[in-house]
C-alpha cells in the first residue's frame, strides 16, 4: 500500500475538491480549507480510509484533527464497530 503524506495529496488522489466535497456531502470550499489548513476534521476519517484502501492507499492518522488520546481509541471502537456490521450482514 501507498502512504499519502498530506491532505493535498490524499484530496487529488480522491479525485480533487468536487469528488471529495461530494463524497463528504458537503461542498469545494469547505474541502479547499481543509486543504490550507492541512487537517481533515475528524469525522471524515472513516469514509477517506475506506475510499483510499478501495485504491490501495494510505494516509497517516496525523492528517485528521483528533483530539489527544481519544483519537486512536475512537477509531479503534469504529473500526471494531464497522466490523461487527460486516459480520451481521453475513449471516
Amino acid at each position: 500500500m501507498s502512504n499519502l503524506p498530506s491532505v493535498g495529496l490524499v484530496i487529488d488522489a480522491l479525485g480533487g475538491n468536487q469528488h471529495v466535497a461530494e463524497l463528504l456531502d458537503t461542498n469545494g470550499k469547505v474541502v479547499s480549507w481543509w486543504r490550507s489548513t492541512g487537517k481533515f476534521p475528524a469525522n471524515t476519517w472513516v469514509v477517506i480510509h475506506k475510499q483510499l484502501s478501495k485504491m490501495g492507499l494510505t494516509a497517516p492518522d496525523e492528517l485528521w484533527a483528533m483530539r489527544g488520546q481519544r483519537g486512536p481509541r475512537l477509531r479503534k471502537a469504529i473500526q471494531r464497530a464497522i466490523d461487527r456490521r460486516k459480520v451481521r450482514k453475513k449471516r
